[in-house]
């Protein structure tokens, strides 16, 4: 006989561990289809500032067959990952369970036509953990939650599932932020580096100004990718994240209480 127990994927760092996620989802008040086409034509700057730096990243979005992103990352090496962004528009807090199951279910096929798996919810003003039972169904595998501050780290919970809580963002700097440089951007990636954190930024945001900003956004990532070559961390992205804490079964032999034959 065989007892059965319970252990953990993914070995222990001495650094910390750092996700990026991206969401590509315009604000409330970005409504024009300028704004949309802007949206499109940032996603793809985001994403070469990414991959150049060779930091991996978990980039949301709430439709997946219109995104600009599922064919621009068939093109990239770096370890990037594609999410599904939960929104109110779909997946509010009013949306019964089998409106979430079928608006959910479309999604994923969405992804499977595109090429790809589904792994990741990201949840954005929304909360579905009551519903954690239908992404286990779907084979969703990680959530990533909102408000959970700082001190927050990733945990299994039911269902196999594993919650990675947003403890940062990346700042939209101000005219004085960029007055004073890039020396408080690489301060602050450094102190972001030191510890375990999830950093999640918003392409919205880069839709105006957008020289200055995406400068200081390589910055940034440039000190992340200085930080892992010397190994001070480790970038993961969601999915990842998931796979490492995922539990197993794995059988172990049992004793027997049986006397053993003369």
């Amino acid at each position: 006989m065989t007892k059965p127990q319970t252990t953990f994927v993914g070995a222990a760092t001495d650094g910390s561990r750092v996700q990026f996620s991206v969401d590509l989802v315009l604000g409330s008040h970005q409504t024009s289809l300028s704004q949309h086409r802007e949206l499109a034509r940032t996603t793809h700057r985001l994403l070469n500032i990414f991959a150049q730096a060779g930091i991996p990243a978990t980039w949301t979005c709430a439709e997946l067959d219109s995104s600009a992103v599922v064919d621009a990352l068939a093109t990239k090496p770096t370890r990037h990952e594609i999410a599904l962004l939960a929104t109110p528009s779909w997946a509010g807090n009013n949306v019964s369970r089998v409106e979430f199951a079928r608006e959910l279910e479309e999604r994923i096929h969405d992804a499977v036509e595109n090429g790809f798996t589904l792994r990741t919810l990201a949840m954005h003003e929304v909360n579905r953990e009551a519903d954690l039972d239908i992404l286990a169904r779907h084979d969703v595998r990680v959530i990533r939650t909102e408000g959970e501050g700082r001190q927050a780290r990733p945990a299994t919970i039911r269902h196999g599932i594993t919650r990675v809580p947003v403890s940062a963002r990346i700042p939209v700097a101000s005219f004085f932020d960029r007055l004073a440089g890039s020396f408080r951007t690489r301060l602050h990636v450094k102190r972001l580096m030191a510890r375990d954190n999830h950093v999640v930024l918003h392409a919205a945001d880069y839709l105006e100004d957008t020289h200055s900003r995406l400068r200081t956004l390589e910055v940034f990532v440039d000190e992340a990718a200085r930080a892992v070559a010397e190994g001070r961390c480790v970038v993961e992205n969601l999915a990842e994240v998931g796979q490492r804490l995922r539990p197993i079964r794995v059988a172990q032999p049992s004793r027997s209480i049986l006397r053993p034959a003369a």
